[in-house]
């Protein structure tokens, strides 16, 4: 369920994703032209990358029903190293 929908019932969830949400949705607040340029000049990559991510988050989807905290927590660490290393100075 997006915040769209959850939106759809619950007219207070912008308020409560607040900051975090809107810092990691930038493609939503984009032109839509460009947006669509990008995507399909990147056509041979962007289908792979969305995939990957969905693969990711069905995932991190998994461990949380699974309620298997220690496997989340490593999930969660290594995503936090490999941001680090991606936005090192």
């Amino acid at each position: 369920m997006t915040a769209a929908d959850m939106a759809q019932t619950d007219a207070s969830i912008y308020a409560l994703a607040a900051s975090g949400f809107r810092d990691t949705s930038p493609p939503a607040a984009s032109d839509t032209t460009m947006m669509l340029d990008i995507l399909m000049t990147n056509r041979e990559m962007s289908p792979a990358s969305a995939r990957a991510c969905a693969r990711h988050l069905e995932e991190l989807a998994d461990l949380i029903d699974r309620q298997d905290e220690d496997a989340l927590r490593a999930t969660l660490q290594n995503a936090a190293i490999q941001r680090r290393r991606a936005f090192r100075p």
